[in-house]
C-alpha cells in the first residue's frame, strides 16, 4: 500500500514562484531570440536565412517566424507583465489577431486564468467575429470594458440569427443581452403589435412602470408578453362568449361616466394563464345588442 506524500504549503508556494519566474524568462527569451533572428534575416541575402537557420539550429521557418512575430508585436514590458505560455504568445502575436482579442487574453491571464490553446483560439475567433460583424454599440462597450469579448460575440451571433426587425431593434437600442434578443423574436412571432410598440418607443409598457428595453431582461419581456396575451384573450374570449376558468376579477377602479372601461386585478391559479398577469389592466367587456 503506497503512502501519499503531502507537500508543505510553503514549499508549494516556492515551486509556484519558481515556475512563474521561468515562464517569465521564457517569454523574455522568446522576445530576445526573435529580435536577433529578425536582425539576421534583415542582414542576409534573400534565401540565405533559411539555410542559416537549418545549419545552426535545425529550426523550421515557421518556428523562427513565431519567435520574430512575438518580438514585432509585443514590447519587453508587455512580456514582463504577461508571462504567458509560448504557444499562447505565438497565437496572439499573429498579424490576424485583433487587438480586442489580445486585450481579452490579458484580462483573463491577469485574473488568474491559465490560458490554453483552445481558450486562446476561442478568444481570437470571438475578436475576429466581433470586429467584422458586431454593431458599433457592441464594439464600443467591449472597448470600454462594459461587456466581455466572448459575450459580445454571443450577442452578435444572436443578432445575426434574429429576424431583421428584431436585429434592427437590438442595434437601435444597444441591447447586449442575448436572451432578450431571443425573447423579442418570440414577441414578434406571437404579438406583432406589441413588438411594434417596443420598436417604436424602446420601452416595455405594462401594468408596472415602463422599462427601457436596453435595461430589460428576458423575464421582463416574457411577463409583458404574457400580460399582452392575456388582455388579447380577454377581448377575444368575450366576443366568443368563452368562459375563463379559475380566475377572480377584482374591480379596483370604476368610472361611472364610462362604465364599459374599468380596471381590474386578476388573481388566478390556472396553469393556462401565463406568468406576469397579476397587475392592473383594462378590461373591455362586449356590449349588449339592443333589443
Amino acid at each position: 500500500m503506497s503512502t501519499a506524500i503531502v507537500i508543505a504549503p510553503d514549499r508549494l508556494r516556492i515551486i509556484e514562484q519558481e515556475i512563474t519566474e521561468r515562464i517569465r524568462r521564457s517569454a523574455m527569451d522568446i522576445y530576445e531570440i526573435g529580435i536577433r533572428l529578425q536582425e539576421v534575416k534583415d542582414g542576409l541575402e534573400h534565401g540565405e536565412f533559411l539555410d542559416w537557420l537549418d545549419a545552426h539550429f535545425s529550426w523550421s521557418e515557421s518556428t523562427a517566424e513565431n519567435l520574430m512575430k512575438v518580438a514585432r508585436r509585443f514590447d519587453q514590458q508587455f512580456l514582463i507583465d504577461n508571462p504567458m505560455p509560448s504557444t499562447v504568445l505565438y497565437m496572439l502575436a499573429s498579424e490576424s489577431t485583433p487587438e480586442s482579442s489580445i486585450g481579452a487574453a490579458v484580462d483573463a491571464f491577469q485574473s488568474g486564468v491559465q490560458l490554453t490553446r483552445e481558450q486562446t483560439q476561442k478568444i481570437i475567433t470571438a475578436g475576429k467575429f466581433v470586429d467584422k460583424k458586431a454593431p458599433d454599440s457592441i464594439k464600443s462597450r467591449v472597448a470600454a470594458g462594459e461587456i466581455s469579448l466572448i459575450d459580445a460575440a454571443d450577442v452578435t451571433q444572436k443578432i445575426q440569427d434574429a429576424p431583421e426587425p428584431v436585429a434592427q431593434v437590438a442595434i437601435r437600442y444597444a441591447i447586449d443581452d442575448p436572451d432578450v434578443i431571443v425573447a423579442l423574436a418570440k414577441v414578434l412571432e406571437a404579438l406583432p403589435d406589441l413588438f411594434s410598440e417596443i420598436a417604436a418607443t424602446g420601452y416595455l409598457q405594462g401594468s408596472a412602470d415602463p422599462i427601457a428595453i436596453c435595461d430589460a431582461n428576458a423575464r421582463d419581456i416574457r411577463a409583458a408578453l404574457g400580460e399582452a396575451r392575456f388582455e388579447h384573450h380577454l377581448e377575444t374570449d368575450a366576443a366568443k362568449n368563452i368562459k375563463l376558468l379559475d380566475c377572480i376579477f377584482i374591480i379596483t377602479e370604476f368610472d361611472p361616466e364610462n362604465p364599459l372601461q374599468f380596471s381590474v386585478r386578476v388573481d388566478t391559479t390556472s396553469s393556462e394563464i401565463r406568468e406576469g398577469l397579476t397587475g392592473r389592466m383594462i378590461l373591455k367587456p362586449a356590449t349588449r345588442k339592443q333589443d
